[in-house]
């Protein structure tokens, strides 16, 4: 039988705003990869439950089918928090629990990460992304003693895990095919064009760029760097370290330590660095973000009622 996940959202998402206004935490990009992904490359069908106002988004992003309705579980399921971290280093463990058929839930900090649901129970037929959790923990499933899988439970850790997760998740992108080395760890798909004036340094992690990627004269790129299908690099533009561009972006200026998502253009002049960018983003001409705290302080940021130390 084939295995189920189910990628569930749940009440913990404020903490993750602005980012998690606009799409599934499951669709937040985070070194390449996005827990979506991860959960498809782990094999079996994949299903989604996210917060009523996403709902319709989700449905034309992922298909109507793959929302989950409720009602009698038909074969074990392993429902995993939509907020785990994206690391590809996740893919066979989602898969080997899932196909277990063992129950558990298991839980990261205040949240419930993941919990193999048997057989024979049932949800409510109205299943929420609010009371997903309680309902998990209702089941009273035997609760497994290790921290399975991490989350993201604030904003600022997609900045965080940025640098820890790009080596082992640009590999999973490499070691799945379809590139060639173009130049000495430089690996390019289908269709990618690169200038003669492009200048890489793979030192330190590979620059790989997907299909039909498009480098402008005297690029510059210091890996490890990853450009998504149909992105067009500017002249000139300075990609350093732990950069991750999405589908069909424009892009310029000096980039270090960053995720911008699919359809955003930043193709003028100006630094952007350890943030990151959603999609249909346009960034004008000079525009440049601080990643060193004038003061040379703690860097804080205002969540809704607290303000947070980001460590």
């Amino acid at each position: 039988m084939q295995n189920h996940i189910v990628l569930f959202e749940d009440q913990f998402l404020a903490d993750m705003s602005p980012v998690s206004l606009t799409r599934p935490a499951f669709a937040v990009t985070c070194a390449c990869l996005a827990l979506g992904d991860v959960a498809a490359a782990a094999g079996g069908e994949v299903s989604w439950l996210v917060r009523a106002h996403l709902a319709k988004l989700t449905a034309r992003r992922f298909g109507a089918a793959g929302a989950f309705r409720g009602g009698a579980i038909d074969r074990p399921t392993l429902f995993l928090n939509a907020s785990v971290v994206p690391d590809a280093r996740y893919v066979r463990r989602i898969g080997e629990l899932a196909a277990a058929n063992r129950p558990f839930v298991c839980t990261a900090g205040r949240r419930v990460s993941a919990a193999l649901v048997p057989a024979g129970a049932r949800a409510p037929d109205v299943l929420t992304a609010e009371a997903v959790t309680p309902w998990l923990l209702e089941l009273k499933l035997p609760l497994s003693p290790e921290e399975t899988f991490q989350t993201l439970d604030n904003v600022f850790e997609l900045v965080k895990h940025l640098e820890g997760l790009f080596p082992g998740n640009l590999a999973f992108l490499l070691g799945r095919g379809g590139f060639r080395e173009a130049r000495p760890g430089v690996f390019a798909a289908e269709g990618v064009t690169i200038a003669e004036t492009a200048v890489f340094h793979a030192t330190a992690g590979p620059v790989v760029l997907d299909r039909e990627a498009v480098v402008g004269d005297f690029a510059y790129f210091e890996g490890p760097v990853y450009v998504g299908p149909q992105a067009r690099l500017i002249e000139r533009a300075s990609l350093k370290g732990c950069v991750c561009v999405g589908a069909v972006c424009k892009i310029g200026g000096e980039i270090e330590a960053s995720v911008i998502e699919p359809y955003t253009n930043k193709q003028h002049h100006g630094f952007l660095g350890h943030a990151w960018v959603g999609s249909w983003v346009n960034l004008g001409a000079g525009t440049s973000n601080s990643d060193l705290k004038n003061t040379y302080g703690e860097v804080r940021i205002e969540l809704p009622h607290r303000r947070v130390d980001t460590g």
